[in-house]
């Protein structure tokens, strides 16, 4: 309870001011950011890569811990940052966003003996470049999954949010704009982290499925003294405990078949483009495994 009323203050831009004197930015021997699409299993990551005893993240997004970063959110449209694309690179030009009072915000829940801190926030897909060039030679980790759960994560995760358009309350954003933002998500991330080398690429199905391999991977790339991965048979994720597990067939299972169309008709080419299967109506059951 405390440590929620506590992240309730840090996202207010007057408790940062009070205590940013008081906070020493940490100097990580490797910053760590986790890129990806909504629902694509960034949190899980970033839950897991923190349960090493070397390894510090925050309790939420860093973006809502700090400003210069912007998020969708600002501009009405909570988990579809391609609707305010534009809006996000002004609004973030005109903040002038400086790398140390970031540092420092953020300094605030990491523990700074960790030689490896990692941040999570959807919309810095976004602005890669800027955080290549400001943390140091950071480590980015790239997480995909199925397109047709990620639309019908986004579809779900939005329905239950009261901050998008009313004309969504309820029932959620169209799944050709869930289906839309998994395709300019990777995309870009893709095409931004093209010539750099210090990426690793991961699946979220390939996590769920050996996370000590996919993590033992992470590891290597990582200044630790102890690269062994910590058991996890059971965790708290979203404030429910719950053993490690492929969600792809749950995801699925709520698709009807007119969902799956709209997905294919804008979808298809990245799907297979990622190594994913195209599902028809008839193969939906069949196929429930996600791959």
């Amino acid at each position: 309870m405390i440590r929620n009323k506590l992240l309730a203050l840090c996202r207010r831009e007057w408790f940062r001011r009070l205590t940013r004197p008081m906070v020493r930015a940490v100097k990580p021997k490797r910053w760590v950011f986790v890129l990806g699409c909504y629902n694509s299993g960034t949190t899980l990551l970033d839950h897991l890569l923190g349960q090493h005893p070397e390894i510090s993240n925050l309790p939420s997004e860093g973006v809502d811990l700090t400003r210069g970063l912007p998020a969708p959110e600002a501009f009405g449209w909570p988990r579809l940052w391609y609707k305010c694309h534009e809006e996000i690179e002004v609004a973030f030009q005109l903040s002038c966003p400086d790398p140390q009072r970031i540092t420092k915000d953020w300094s605030f829940w990491f523990d700074r003996k960790a030689p490896v801190v990692v941040e999570k926030s959807i919309a810095n897909s976004l602005r890669i470049e800027w955080l290549n060039r400001n943390f140091n030679n950071p480590l980015f980790i790239w997480i995909v999954r199925n397109g047709y759960c990620v639309a019908e994560g986004i579809r779900r995760r939005s329905a239950l949010s009261a901050s998008i358009p009313a004309e969504y309350h309820g029932q959620g954003y169209p799944i050709g704009w869930c289906a839309q933002q998994w395709i300019e998500n990777n995309r870009l991330i893709e095409s931004k982290i093209s010539t750099m080398k210090n990426v690793v690429r991961l699946s979220y199905e390939d996590l769920v499925s050996n996370p000590e391999k996919s993590l033992l991977n992470i590891y290597s790339h990582l200044p630790l003294a102890d690269p062994s991965v910590p058991k996890m048979e059971a965790f708290t994720f979203h404030g429910t405990t719950m053993k490690l597990r492929n969600m792809n067939p749950d995801s699925l299972s709520r698709l009807e078949g007119v969902d799956i169309s709209r997905i294919n008709g804008i979808a298809e080419e990245w799907l297979r483009h990622y190594g994913y299967n195209v599902l028809d109506v008839i193969k939906k059951e069949r196929n429930a495994d996600g791959f």
